[in-house]
């Protein structure tokens, strides 16, 4: 049983361990993507190989270059993202 008062953090580490999983539901992937948790987005939805393309599209402009970074590692990635992806100046 988890304990009532886990903290953000650990919430969202364990968030993300949940959503690697490859039949994570489409749904729960787009409400995930649109959330403030950066470690969610990044390790449960644009590592995910369950995300739709569409998302793999909004999550490959994130602000955070570690979103970014995982979109390119998702195998599902169109060439067109990676190419964006790779001229990124941020390293």
């Amino acid at each position: 049983m988890l304990p009532l008062t886990i903290s953000m953090r650990e919430r969202s580490r364990r968030s993300a361990i949940v959503l690697r999983l490859s039949n994570t539901p489409v749904a729960l992937l787009e409400a995930l993507a649109m959330g403030k948790e950066e470690y969610v987005r990044r390790e449960g939805v644009a590592g995910n190989p369950n995300t739709p393309v569409v998302l793999l599209e909004i999550l490959a402009k994130e602000q955070s270059k570690w979103v970014r970074r995982r979109v390119a590692g998702n195998h599902n990635t169109p060439l067109s993202f990676l190419e964006l992806l790779a001229k990124d100046k941020e390293e």
